[in-house]
């Protein structure tokens, strides 16, 4: 997650990853992943709220991570 969040030009550089059906980077070895369409979008202050219709899914038997106090375990 650090790895997205950093300044870098282009994030996608030395990961491993394939275009989804609809045209979407999806990250392998992930813990999960979801492809959608757009379906609506809202203002939320200065962000902007997506809804997806999700259009596939894929989910692994790794064990999850988690991010708590700054570090991850």
């Amino acid at each position: 997650c650090n790895h997205f969040a950093s300044p870098l030009n282009d994030k996608f550089e030395n990961i491993n990853w394939k275009l989804s059906e609809n045209g979407f980077p999806l990250i392998n070895d992930t813990l999960a992943w979801f492809d959608c369409t757009k379906w609506n979008d809202y203002e939320g202050g200065d962000h902007k709220i997506l809804l997806g219709k999700v259009t596939s899914y894929g989910i692994s038997n790794m064990d999850p991570l988690t991010f708590w106090n700054g570090k991850i375990s």
